[in-house]
Order: structure tokens, then sequence, then C-alpha cells
């Protein structure tokens, strides 16, 4: 009770969230109580409405390739329906490890170490080490073959979302550029006027120009809270648009509460963005400015 709730199969490893129930507390010590998943409770018949429900285990009965126990059927008391978010994850159940124990017959010895790799690109050597270390004593779990499809997966992706934010710098450059340059242009009159009220050429520059950057500051921030606020989690829930269709339907409003799916942006992003657009929001305006402030007042009052 009160331990991460690890799911493994075949490599993959995640966290159930309890969905109907409760899950296990520290008075559960001991106790004939389980949390089952959501698969196994559908496959023993067990509706997650009416908890908590009686079953039955016994070792005696299991799958041709895995071998039977025999030790007497035990009786345990669902208090809680677990979802994974993909279906093997779904075929478990947890129990307190002292109750573990005494139906299973182990009194002691019993242990599950995890171990975390920095990358999948080291997952191999991780496992050789850990078997160097601890020899025969252990059985050990190494999701090579997943590690490898996460390796070019991932690559695949981040290929992918590098040209999508290319395409996406190259349209901001764009039209932030145009977007500036025309602001400028539409206040020809008023740039006109201050050269005639004998205003230097300078500072009718420096002016418009501080301007234009505050411009460029202002709609970054904004658009940067925008993003965290309402684009980081769109894109989750896109991700999950994405992929919903191949999922089964009891998997659908799971799947996402136990995938790391993240969007969001570090220090260097946030202050590149920021850059970008403020040197093209100068860019802009400075392309205006050079036309316009070298025209006499009254062309810059015909030029709007």
């Amino acid at each position: 009770p009160g331990d991460t709730k690890r799911l493994e199969s075949h490599g993959e490893a995640g966290t159930g969230r309890i969905v109907a129930g409760r899950d296990l507390t520290e008075a559960d010590r001991g106790k004939r109580v389980a949390v089952i998943g959501q698969g196994f409770a559908r496959w023993a018949g067990i509706d997650p409405d009416k908890l908590p429900v009686e079953l039955t285990l016994d070792l005696t009965r299991t799958h041709p390739v895995i071998f039977a126990l025999e030790r007497p059927a035990t009786k345990l008391s669902i208090v809680g329906v677990y979802a994974s978010g993909y279906v093997f994850g779904d075929m478990q159940f947890f129990m307190p490890l002292d109750t573990f124990r005494g139906i299973y017959g182990v009194p002691q010895g019993l242990s599950w170490l995890y171990v975390k790799a920095d990358s999948a690109a080291n997952v191999p050597s991780v496992e050789r080490a850990i078997r160097a270390a601890l020899g025969d004593q252990a059985d050990i779990i190494a999701p090579t073959t997943v590690a490898e499809f996460q390796t070019t997966t991932t690559l695949s992706v981040l290929r992918l979302t590098a040209a999508g934010m290319a395409f996406s710098v190259l349209l901001l450059v764009v039209i932030v550029y145009f977007v500036m340059l025309l602001v400028v242009r539409q206040r020809a009159w008023e740039i006109g006027t201050l050269k005639a009220i004998g205003a230097p050429n300078g500072s009718i520059a420096a002016a418009f120009l501080a301007e234009a950057f505050a411009y460029g500051l202002a709609g970054s921030a904004l658009g940067l809270l925008l993003f965290l606020g309402v684009g980081a989690p769109l894109a989750k829930q896109t991700f999950g648009l994405a992929v919903g269709p191949f999922l089964p339907a009891q998997y659908k409003d799971t799947l996402l509460d136990v995938l790391s799916v993240s969007a969001g942006l570090d220090a260097g992003q946030l202050a590149l963005a920021v850059a970008v657009v403020a040197l093209v929001s100068l860019a802009g305006s400075t392309h205006s400015l050079l036309q316009i402030v070298q025209l006499s007042p009254l062309q810059a009052m015909r030029q709007e």
C-alpha cells in the first residue's frame, strides 16, 4: 500500500489510475484485498459499480504455458478497479505484499528492482551491467526491442517536428515583417508631420523602432501565454484524437493519463522566440522608415 503500481508487460511499463472503488491503504496490509485491472475485471464479470466484490483466486488454474501452483484457493475482496491505457496493462491486479506472500507461499526473499536507463540507446549496456553485477540469482526483463522502436520512432518524430518548426518560423518571419512594414507606411502622415515641425530623422527612427520592438515583445508574450495556457494542453488532446481511432472504446479515456505526452518550451526556446519576433519587427519597421525619412515632409504625407 502506498507504493507505485508499476505495470509490466512485454517490456512496457506504466502506472494505472483508479477508475472505480478505492486504492489500497495502510489499513489493508496483510488483508485479503486487491485492486484489479479493468480488462481483468471485465473477464471475471466484476461490475465496477458494485464494489467491493469477492473474487476466488485459484492458483491451480492457469495458462497452459505457465506453471500451476499447488496452493489452496483464496478469496480476495476487490476494492478498486484501475485503468492503464493499454490492453496488457489492464490484465493484472495488485494486492498487499504480505497478502501475496501468504497466498503464494513465499515467506521471504521476494524483491523487485526497477532500473531506469537515461536513454533508449543505453538499455542494452545497462542490461549487461546488471547481469554482470547480479549473475544468475535474478531474472532480468530488458525492453530492448521497445527501446529500439522508441529510438527510431523518436528520431522520425523529431525530424518531422523540426521541419514543422522551421516552416512555422518562416511563416512567422514573413507575417511579422510585412505587418510591421505596413504599420509604418500607414503612419507616413505622422512621420511627415514630425519632419515638418523639425524632428530629426534619427529621433523619428528611434521612436518608431522602439515602438516596433515593444510591439514585438508584447506579441511574443501574448503568443507564449496562449501557447502555455491553451496550446500545450491542446497538443496532448490532439495526440489523443490522432491515436484514438486505433484504440478499443474502454481505452480512449484512459490513454492520455498514463502517457508522458507534453508540450512546452524551455528557457532557450523562449528566448529564441522572443528574439526572432523582436528582430523581425525591427527589420520590417526599418525597411519602411529608411524609405520614408528620406522624403520631404510633403512627400511623406503624400505617401499615405
